[in-house]
């Protein structure tokens, strides 16, 4: 069903070429990093499920918010196994 619903809306399933209603860029990027409180992103839930442009840029700011903690996480990793290597020497 999750993958159905994102076929649609990434595929473009609700257009909103004139943006109306639009939360702006920062607001997206913000939910994304999970920088607001639950009460200031409630109004824009359901705007996300229904605009494709929208859920697309939040879904491309998600992706970055788990590359970022991937990599962080790859980083942590290499400086524990250099810093062993450093030790054991």
């Amino acid at each position: 069903m999750i993958k159905a619903y994102q076929r649609v809306v990434l595929g473009g399933g609700f257009p909103n070429r004139e943006r109306a209603g639009c939360p702006g860029n920062e607001i997206l990027r913000a939910m994304a990093f999970r920088k607001l409180g639950v009460d200031q992103v409630n109004d824009w839930i359901e705007h996300l499920g229904t605009c494709s442009p929208c859920f697309r840029e939040y879904t491309e700011f998600r992706r970055q918010v788990c590359c970022s903690a991937a990599m962080g996480g790859l980083r942590m990793n290499h400086l524990s196994s250099s810093s062993g290597s450093l030790a054991q020497k």
